[in-house]
């Protein structure tokens, strides 16, 4: 879709120094380096919380802590019940991530944001079934246009990698695509407030089919726990899902 509307932009310092030749290569083929960085912090979230604790299920083994007598009389090998943690299709979760960010907010300091982002969507998704869907905003002047990419499950990790963390596909790829095909500003949409980190929250999940129990990430501004401390924000998140807080287990 890119390139029959024309999208063409060069490198800068704005967009992680990647033009548009290198972004859409990059959303083909993903991007193994920003994949790395985010195992590294998704290894350490997952050290620090015993995840044996977390939705423990009792399954059949040839090994296990307890016998089960009716396996063992019908001479069935898996006699015995172990406890292990395995991955809840009962229990999804649906991240939600806003690439829109403000004009002058460090590529640097984004692309942070986002390789956490993405270390949190693979520790959770240890547990649990994870989406990701990534959308960003532009006004456009009669109305807000919106531009939403729904990764599969489980995620392509190199291609969520890339689109979450490199600004060439949020300010470059994005932007120039809801520009050049719906005349979309390069304003905030008038829908979403300029307010707090909640009261943004609370706006998309008016736009967006987001539910109570989704993650959301907001559009970013200077003061945004996800842009000053992403790691910290997004260990915060991880804890809170992981004991029951944030999007229990029905």
């Amino acid at each position: 879709m890119c390139e029959k509307v024309g999208v063409h932009f060069e490198g800068s310092g704005w967009r992680s120094r990647e033009s548009s030749t290198q972004a859409l290569r990059l959303l083909r083929q993903g991007d193994s380096k920003r994949v790395e960085a985010a195992e590294a912090i998704c290894d350490k979230f997952q050290n620090d919380i015993d995840l044996g604790q977390s939705w423990p299920q009792w399954e059949l083994d040839v090994c296990g802590a307890y016998p089960c007598v009716p396996n063992y009389l019908a001479g069935v090998p898996e006699t015995m019940y172990r406890k292990q943690v395995v991955q809840s299709d009962r229990a999804p979760i649906t991240i939600w991530v806003c690439v829109t960010s403000s004009g002058g907010c460090e590529a640097e300091a984004l692309e942070k944001r986002g390789i956490a982002i993405q270390a949190l969507a693979m520790a959770l998704s240890v547990t649990r079934q994870v989406q990701i869907r990534i959308f960003s905003g532009l006004d456009g002047g009669r109305g807000d246009h919106i531009m939403s990419v729904d990764l599969p499950t489980p995620a392509v990790l190199s291609q969520a990698a890339f689109m979450l963390a490199s600004q060439s596909f949020s300010r470059g790829l994005t932007y120039e695509f809801l520009e050049k095909a719906t005349g979309a500003g390069g304003g905030w949409p008038r829908s979403v407030g300029h307010g707090s980190y909640e009261q943004r929250t609370a706006d998309w999940k008016k736009l967006l089919p987001i539910a109570d129990v989704d993650l959301v990430f907001p559009h970013v501004f200077f003061m945004d726990p996800d842009y000053t401390d992403p790691i910290k924000y997004c260990k915060t998140i991880f804890d809170k899902v992981t004991s029951g807080e944030l999007a229990p287990i029905e």
